[in-house]
């Protein structure tokens, strides 16, 4: 069963939702919202609740009943090639990687973008990584 992070931040610091909101540096209404799922939790936000628990990212996103197994075996997929085998890609193509894949992370937390969206956005991202690979 999957927990909430915002229900599992609390539980695990033992702080209220308004010491939990100020040390996220948001309003207790925002916190309330994101709890409620009328607005989405960000990447930042898990890491920052992470921190606040005493956890990492992963042990955090493990405790919240996500299977961190169906992560890698989509990246294995998508990319071709095992998450454990060490790739070295050009900083500069990283770096637009990166750019680009926090454009996704805006487009669709906004409520702006399509599935479509992200995927064009993500094959651009592996087009240039495939360039590299091919150089």
């Amino acid at each position: 069963m999957t927990k909430g992070p915002i229900k599992l931040a609390k539980e695990l610091s033992g702080l209220t939702g308004e010491q939990l909101a100020e040390k996220l540096g948001i309003s207790p209404a925002h916190l309330s919202r994101m709890n409620s799922r009328k607005r989405k939790v960000t990447t930042d936000t898990i890491d920052k609740l992470a921190a606040i628990c005493g956890k990492t990212s992963e042990e955090f996103f493990h405790l919240m009943g996500q299977k961190p197994g169906d992560v890698e075996s989509a990246t294995e997929q998508l990319t071709g090639h095992d998450v454990d085998e060490l790739l070295l890609i050009n900083p500069d193509i990283f770096k637009k990687a990166y750019e680009r894949a926090r454009a996704i992370e805006q487009t669709m937390l906004g409520g702006r973008g399509s599935n479509a969206d992200f995927a064009i956005i993500l094959e651009q991202a592996y087009a240039d990584i495939a360039k590299q690979e091919d150089s």
